[in-house]
């Protein structure tokens, strides 16, 4: 694999767009424009299932959750993550400091990624050839997605060829999250992503309902054409804060390892499943394993 998609690739905690400092109107609008493209998606479906009569339900054997469980996952997501942003605040704000000082721009991260979608059909089947994956079609419910910059906010104009999102169907194969040495990430970045630090903001989405503390890990929209059939189990669920990934390799894994992970958990997401892997990322958070 060359450098190029080495370091295209790199999402390793969170990468993809972190090179701006997004604006709450462009935030809006591009959140506005990724509905409209996940409902013109779901009309085309729905219209080709009756008129093929086909199942375009793309994820039939994910198991769907009583009200009592989803009760029992929301409930520990409040009480938690407004525990940890209280306790976590004081910290926060030295982290803050610490990532102006070290490089202009905001500390605080935002940009669009996807989670569950609740009405079970903004799924955007992976497109057949290159040419149409270039027409994008997105998978899941959009929102904004909070962590530490861990960036330099110019990074896209200063290597715009890593933020293209283009890859053939043998790179997409081959592609790893981490990059070693990538010069985008500032030395402050450097530490938070080896210590996890940089999603502490993450406990906020989790308060507000938009991910939950087990899951997958949130993707960016632009790599919602490259999940199969298989794969967009994953948008079944909310995006969480830890998941499998994030026990299993976390940055060492390949795009494909992740999604294979992510459809398997939730094929057979339990609750006793989510509190084995809450347990063992504080473990891989403690020992560094698979960060930057």
């Amino acid at each position: 694999m060359d450098d190029r998609t080495r370091f295209d690739v790199q999402r390793s905690a969170e990468d993809g767009m972190e090179n701006e400092g997004v604006q709450s109107m462009g935030l809006e609008s591009e959140m506005y424009e990724l509905k409209a493209a996940t409902e013109a998606a779901i009309e085309t479906r729905e219209s080709n299932r009756v008129k093929k009569n086909v199942h375009l339900n793309a994820t039939p054997d994910v198991r769907h959750e009583t009200r009592w469980e989803e009760l029992s996952r929301r409930l520990p997501d409040v009480v938690v993550s407004s525990v940890a942003l209280v306790l976590s605040l004081p910290v926060m704000l030295v982290l803050a400091i610490f990532i102006r000082i070290d490089s202009p721009g905001p500390a605080i991260f935002r940009q669009i990624r996807m989670t569950r979608d609740r009405r079970g059909t903004g799924l955007a089947s992976g497109p057949s050839s290159d040419s149409e994956r270039r027409t994008r079609t997105y998978a899941g419910k959009p929102f904004v997605f909070y962590k530490f910059r861990t960036m330099y906010v110019d990074a896209k104009e200063r290597f715009p060829e890593l933020y293209a999102y283009d890859y053939s169907e043998d790179e997409i194969k081959e592609m790893r999250f981490k990059v070693d040495d990538d010069p985008r990430i500032t030395r402050v970045g450097r530490f938070l992503r080896k210590t996890s630090l940089d999603e502490l903001p993450n406990f906020w989405n989790v308060l507000r309902g938009d991910m939950t503390l087990c899951g997958p890990r949130p993707e960016i929209p632009e790599m919602s054409s490259y999940y199969n059939e298989e794969q967009l189990k994953k948008f079944k669920v909310s995006a969480g804060v830890t998941g499998p990934a994030q026990i299993y390799g976390r940055g060492d894994l390949s795009f494909q390892e992740t999604a294979k992970l992510d459809a398997g958990y939730v094929a057979n997401r339990s609750l006793k499943g989510d509190i084995v892997i809450l347990l063992r990322t504080l473990d891989a958070v403690i020992f560094g394993r698979g960060a930057e």
